[in-house]
Order: structure tokens, then C-alpha cells, then sequence
């Protein structure tokens, strides 16, 4: 039977840091993480013309672009979350999240007059939680093509969902 491929990708990593201040202040306090040879390991189910939007903390940008190309796509541009608050940082103390998109074949942009702007403020709330805005965006701008949401912690109409926190549609190897 043959497996689903997806034109649109939604992905969150549990991205694990390389420098732990504290004990208390560990990213596995809230939820288990992947080494980097991990994700970039993972069997991507896309689509030969496909996008990709990966969340990628700053401290991390140089792994995301390495799963980014691990996965078969090609870096095109970011958005950017400010999440209002000050969080965690070691040389500086991050207040924002870059979410990355990639492209695999040739996948169109949004159409021009859906275009937003790169920049998007909303207060954080729970550890890792991204706001609603952006996957809702994102199905707006293609709510014909399939999709997927890996790392999900939700379900969302109109997305499959992959994640240790969901009742997965799909395995991933």
C-alpha cells in the first residue's frame, strides 16, 4: 500500500541544547528531546514538490538548517514569533522564535495578496506552545494540499498529526 506524501510540512523538533545552565531550567523538564542525528534521520513523508515551516530556536539555527537540508528542502526565508516576554538564553535572554521555510522541488509562495507581514507578536503561554496564528496561516494560504504537523501536540482539522502528545495518523520511521 502505497504511503501518504505531503505537500505541506509543520514541524517543531524537541531540539535538545547543547549548554544546560541549570537543572531546573532543562528543556527534558517538559518533555523528552532528540539528539540532532535523530530528526535528521526521520523519513519525512513529503511530497517531490513540497514546503517545509520548521520551528527553530536561535541558540539552535545552525541544527535546524541541518535537518532542514537533511530532510530534502532548500531554505527560503523565515517568519519570525515574538513572543513578548524574555525567556531563557545564555548570552543574551531569548524573546522570539524563528520559524524557517524550506522548499523541495517547486512549490509555489502564498498568493501575493494573502501576503503577511515576517513578523508576528503574541505573548508566549505554555513551555514550547506555538500560537495557533501560524498553523492556521499556513492553511489558509494552502487549504487544498495535504498536510502534516510533526511533533504535534494537538489536533487540527484539515492536518494529519505525528507526535508522542497526539493519537498519531501515521508512523514515521
Amino acid at each position: 500500500m502505497p504511503h501518504k506524501k505531503y505537500q505541506v510540512i509543520y514541524a517543531d523538533p524537541p531540539w535538545r541544547y547543547r549548554v544546560v545552565i541549570s537543572k531546573n531550567r532543562r528543556v527534558e523538564n517538559h518533555y523528552p528531546t532528540m539528539a540532532i542525528e535523530d530528526i535528521c534521520a526521520l523519513k519525512v513523508p513529503s511530497a517531490d514538490d513540497s514546503v517545509l515551516f520548521l520551528w527553530a530556536t536561535v541558540p539552535l539555527m545552525e541544527e535546524a538548517f541541518q535537518v532542514m537540508n537533511a530532510w530534502g528542502f532548500e531554505y527560503q526565508t523565515c517568519a519570525v514569533w515574538d513572543k513578548v516576554l524574555m525567556g531563557m538564553g545564555y548570552w543574551v535572554r531569548g524573546q522570539f522564535e524563528n520559524l524557517l521555510i524550506g522548499t523541495r522541488g517547486h512549490f509555489p509562495p502564498p498568493p501575493e495578496e494573502r501576503s503577511v507581514s515576517s513578523y508576528h507578536r503574541e505573548k508566549r503561554t505554555k513551555h514550547s506552545k506555538k500560537p495557533a496564528y501560524f498553523r492556521n496561516l499556513i492553511a489558509s494560504w494552502y487549504p487544498t494540499e495535504a498536510k502534516l504537523e510533526m511533533f504535534a501536540r494537538e489536533t487540527s482539522p484539515g492536518w494529519d498529526v505525528w507526535g508522542n502528545e497526539v493519537d498519531c495518523s501515521l508512523q514515521i520511521e
